[in-house]
């Protein structure tokens, strides 16, 4: 009963401060940085019903193998990229709903409007 009153009060607050947001997409760091910052998340609903195919690429000359650098190249560059350890992101990437909490929160928010949309479509 604590959990679901905690969280309770936590939406309160967010939905005064329209602190609501929504993700297309798995971005796990954002995700995080957000509900640091006191945002709750409002889960996409997938309805099901006919769902329209992904239109086919045409296969460009690097999936064709006519591309100009070789195999050993591609390895090269990869290991020559070192990113820059100005962020610990390990802590961000673990799993911190272990007990619901955030779902429980997401679902009470399912009737709120996302005022941050974070997606890569238009």
């Amino acid at each position: 009963m604590n959990r679901l009153r905690n969280a309770k009060i936590y939406v309160e607050r967010a939905v005064k401060q329209k602190k609501i947001f929504t993700i297309q997409g798995c971005y796990p760091v954002i995700r995080c940085l957000l509900r640091r910052r006191g945002w709750v998340e409002k889960k996409m609903v997938h309805r099901s019903g006919p769902t329209l195919l992904p239109p086919q690429k045409d296969l460009d000359s690097s999936a064709m193998g006519d591309s100009d650098t070789t195999e050993d190249e591609d390895e090269d560059e990869d290991e020559e990229f070192q990113p820059s350890q100005l962020f610990d992101f390990d802590d961000l990437l673990k799993f911190d709903d272990l007990d619901g909490t955030h779902a429980l929160m997401s679902r009470m928010v399912q009737n709120e409007i996302p005022y941050f949309i974070w997606t890569t479509r238009r």
